[in-house]
């Protein structure tokens, strides 16, 4: 007021006097108080600024918190709903797998152990013949020592290549009967782990309805998984030793096909009991086929019926004479039945032979 006074008695006007007076004390450096109020109320204005601008960025940095989460539930809620349905998608994929290779599997298991039990026998007899044919060369080497002496060198040598041979022969057939029992042993082993009870139910009742027509290590795997699992067989040595064949040297393509002898030596004491004997299903004199693959038959007639071994002795057109199971004899009328359903196949793989084919 004193200062506004002074302007006026100056002679300015009331208004101008005021606004003198008022820029005078808030710039003037005199007044301790005015400039110590001045000083407080910049600095909260510099506060109040200050403030504002953090509350704004937590606004924002809050809302865009917000915006995250929400992205991330989401994303979250996609990505469930997205394996969700790709798991259901599997599991009806792998139902589905399950079922068709169980299918597949109960149907090639019956024709796998056939299989392998004309495999077996087939080695069997070439281990027979090989053997039987080193006694022969043996026999001829004998009697040339003792005509010929040294006379004959090249002889000599050609008849011992000869023995060498069938020996070989005899060796890689046990090799391979050896390996062959061992890899399956190891496949049915995973199978049974893996499998569906009703495949595993398959093979067993396979292997428990012909492991009495294979031999050696091959039968220690069909009885290993055998379905009653009661049929005890014979001790297998590690060894298996394989007796000399007594029957003639086969000169009929079914030598690759007759069961033949056991290929294990019995021991003294057998803890299974002999089978009875049961009539024989076909009689003397039948005309019969014997079936070694899918696509071969050769015609036969029986002679005789071994009751000990349940097969049956039959005559083949070249002379020659094996002892045959029943589950590889065909009467007539089945092996021109089987020859149709050939036939069939055959034409329908032709109609269909630009579609896709399942392995």
């Amino acid at each position: 007021q004193t200062r506004r006074a002074e302007y006026v008695a100056e002679g300015v006007s009331a208004s101008a006097a005021l606004i003198r007076a008022q820029t005078a004390v808030f710039t003037g450096q005199m007044d301790v108080g005015a400039v110590s109020a001045r000083e407080q109320h910049a600095t909260a204005e510099r506060a109040a600024e200050q403030a504002k601008t953090e509350w704004e960025g937590a606004t924002a940095a809050d809302a865009f918190g917000i915006a995250v989460q929400a992205l991330l539930r989401h994303v979250v809620g996609l990505r469930q709903d997205t394996m969700m349905r790709a798991m259901r998608e599997l599991d009806a994929t792998a139902t589905e797998a399950s079922r068709y290779s169980s299918h597949q599997l109960k149907a090639l298991l019956p024709r796998l152990v056939e299989e392998l039990v004309v495999f077996d026998s087939a080695l069997i007899q070439r281990v027979q013949h090989s053997t039987k044919e080193v006694e022969k060369e043996k026999v001829r080497l004998n009697e040339h020592d003792a005509v010929m002496g040294s006379s004959a060198p090249t002889r000599r040598k050609n008849i011992e290549e000869t023995i060498d041979e069938f020996e070989n022969a005899v060796k890689l057939a046990r090799e391979l009967m050896e390996s062959t029992a061992t890899e399956q042993l190891r496949l049915w082993t995973m199978l049974k782990e893996v499998a569906t009870t009703d495949v595993v139910h398959v093979l067993e009742v396979e292997c428990d309805s012909h492991w009495k027509l294979v031999d050696g290590l091959m039968r220690d795997v069909f009885v290993q998984f055998a379905h009653s699992q009661t049929p005890v067989v014979e001790a297998v040595e590690e060894k298996h030793q394989i007796p000399a064949p007594v029957q003639a040297v086969p000169t009929s393509p079914l030598a690759e096909v007759q069961p033949p002898a056991s290929l294990v030596e019995a021991p003294a004491a057998t803890v299974v009991p002999a089978p009875v004997p049961v009539p024989g299903k076909y009689k003397e004199g039948d005309t019969m086929y014997t079936r070694i693959n899918e696509n071969a038959f050769y015609p036969c007639q029986v002679i005789a019926y071994v009751p000990n071994e349940n097969k049956y002795s039959v005559l083949y057109e070249d002379g020659a004479i094996y002892n045959v199971s029943e589950n590889h004899l065909f009467t007539e009328e089945e092996y021109v039945q089987i020859l149709r359903q050939m036939e069939q196949l055959e034409g329908d793989e032709e109609k269909g032979g630009s579609g896709c084919v399942v392995m």
